[in-house]
C-alpha cells in the first residue's frame, strides 16, 4: 500500500520535522523528481540533530539516483547533516558524470570538514569544470582549520598554481582558500602577483588573502611585510572601491614592521569618496594605534594617529 495516498507536501512534513515522512519521499521512486529533491532539501535544513540522523544512509543511497538533481541534492544534504559517514560516499561523487553533482560534493565535504577529503579535493581543482574547481578551492580553504595535522598544508602548491588558472572564478576562490590556510608562507609572492590581476574580484581576493596572513603572522621577514605593505599601499589608488577597501583593511592586519608604511596613505584615504573604503582605513588606523599603544612603544610613537584621523576626517566633512 502506498505511504502517501495523494502528493507529499514537503513544506508540511518539514515544519513538523517528520524526518521519517521526508525520507519516505525521498525514497519513494513514484513521486516526481522535484518532490525528491525538495525532501533531500528539506531534511539538510532541519539540521544536525539526533532525529535526523537516520537520514543519512537514504540520502547516501540517493547519490546513485538516476536524476542527477535529487543527486545533487542530497549531496548539499548530507553537507548540512555533519556526518561522517557521508565523506567517503562524497568523495566517490566528486566522480560523478554531471559536473553539478561534483560540485554538490565538494562543497558538502568542506562543510563536513574530514581530512579525509584533503587529496581528493586538490585532485578537483584539475577538474574540467570550473565551477568544481571553485567549489574544491573553496572546500580547501573551510579545511584550513584542520591545521597541520589534517594534512591540508598539502593543498598550499596546488591553490598557488590555481592562481594561474583561465577562469577568474577559480583564481578569486584559491586566493580565499590561501587567505584560510595555515602555515601558508610561500603563498605570500604568488599573492602579491595576484594583486596585479585583470580582473578586480581576483585582486580584492588577494588583498584580503595578505591580510589574513599577515594577521596570523605568516608574511615572514622584516623585508617580505615592507613588500606586502608597499604593493597594498598602491593597491589603495585602485579605480575599484572594493580593492580599496580590502587593502586598506588588510594594512590593518599586517603588524608593526608594516606599520610606518601604512599610517600615511591609510590617513589619506579617510579623504576617499567611498564611505566602506574611508570606514576600513579608520579601522586599520585603529588596530594601529592599538599595537603602538604599549609600554614599549610610548616613549617612541608619533603623533597620536587617532587625533591625525579626526583631522583628516573633519577636513573632508568641512571641504
Amino acid at each position: 500500500m502506498p505511504l502517501f495516498s495523494r502528493r507529499p507536501d514537503i513544506e508540511n512534513l518539514k515544519a513538523k520535522r517528520n524526518t521519517r515522512g521526508l525520507i519516505a519521499a525521498l525514497e519513494d521512486v513514484r513521486v516526481r523528481a522535484d518532490i525528491r529533491v525538495a525532501a533531500a532539501t528539506a531534511l539538510g535544513e532541519l539540521g544536525k540533530a539526533r532525529k535526523v540522523r537516520r537520514a543519512v544512509e537514504p540520502l547516501i543511497g540517493v547519490l546513485r539516483d538516476k536524476p542527477w538533481r535529487t543527486r545533487a541534492a542530497a549531496a548539499e544534504a548530507l553537507g548540512k547533516l555533519g556526518d561522517a559517514r557521508a565523506v567517503e560516499p562524497l568523495i566517490c561523487t566528486l566522480q560523478d558524470r554531471n559536473w553539478l553533482v561534483s560540485l554538490a560534493a565538494a562543497a558538502a565535504l568542506g562543510e563536513l570538514g574530514d581530512a579525509r577529503a584533503v587529496e581528493p579535493l586538490i585532485g578537483a581543482l584539475k577538474h574540467c569544470e570550473w565551477g568544481v574547481c571553485v567549489a574544491a578551492a573553496g572546500a580547501l580553504g573551510e579545511l584550513g582549520g584542520l591545521g597541520e595535522q589534517g594534512g591540508v598544508r598539502r593543498a598550499v602548491e596546488p591553490l598557488i598554481s590555481a592562481l594561474h588558472h583561465q577562469d577568474w572564478g577559480v583564481r578569486m576562490a584559491a586566493a580565499e582558500a590561501l587567505g584560510k590556510l595555515g602555515d601558508a608562507r610561500q603563498a605570500v609572492e604568488p599573492l602579491l602577483h595576484t594583486l596585479q590581476d585583470g580582473n578586480w574580484l581576483v585582486r580584492e581576493a588577494a588583498a584580503v588573502a595578505l591580510g589574513e596572513l599577515g594577521k596570523r603572522g605568516e608574511v615572514g621577514g622584516r623585508d617580505d611585510a615592507r613588500q606586502v605593505a608597499d604593493a597594498l599601499v598602491s593597491a589603495l589608488q585602485s579605480d575599484i572601491e572594493d580593492v580599496r577597501a580590502a587593502a586598506a583593511e588588510a594594512l590593518g592586519k599586517l603588524g608593526e614592521v608594516s606599520d610606518p608604511r601604512a599610517v600615511e596613505p591609510l590617513i589619506t584615504a579617510l579623504m576617499d569618496d567611498i564611505e566602506d573604503v574611508r570606514a576600513a582605513a579608520a579601522a586599520a588606523l585603529k588596530r594601529i594605534e592599538g599595537r603602538r599603544d604599549t609600554p614599549a612603544h610610548r616613549t617612541r610613537r608619533r603623533p597620536h594617529l587617532v587625533s591625525r584621523s579626526r583631522g583628516a576626517a573633519h577636513h573632508r566633512s568641512t571641504g
